[in-house]
């Protein structure tokens, strides 16, 4: 099993789990590590000089972009009905490989259709 190795504090888990990373982020020794890193980072030149060009660029928008968010990310509200199920997905399935991910037309409700429409691009 792959282990996990902490950057901030030069660490290695050897139990790679998320319960065990989740554990050794919310520890005290790694937030302090963390704070103090942050504050090397805001004494040197290079990026002290990075932050206030963006501040210049970005002016009252600055926080927008570059803020603390208190909010993760969200989707948007949508009322599911109440017989709704994941169907579940059909063994073996793969892509056919030149799927054309930016094509909203590839994307119909009826798989059978994609399907047959990207095999008559192919041929």
């Amino acid at each position: 099993m792959k282990k996990f190795k902490c950057e901030i504090c030069n660490k290695k888990l050897h139990i790679n789990t998320y319960r065990a990373r989740k554990m050794h982020i919310n520890g005290y020794k790694h937030k302090l590590l963390k704070e103090t890193r942050v504050m090397e980072l805001n004494e040197d030149e290079k990026i002290k000089y990075e932050l206030e060009r963006n501040k210049r660029l970005f002016g009252e928008k600055y926080d927008l972009f570059f803020g603390k968010q208190n909010f993760g990310f969200r989707l948007p509200p949508y009322n599911f009905k109440q017989d709704f199920t994941i169907p579940p997905c059909p063994k073996n399935f793969k892509l056919p490989r030149y799927f054309d991910f930016t094509n909203s037309d590839n994307f119909k409700p009826d798989i059978n259709e994609n399907l047959q429409d990207i095999l008559k691009k192919l041929t």
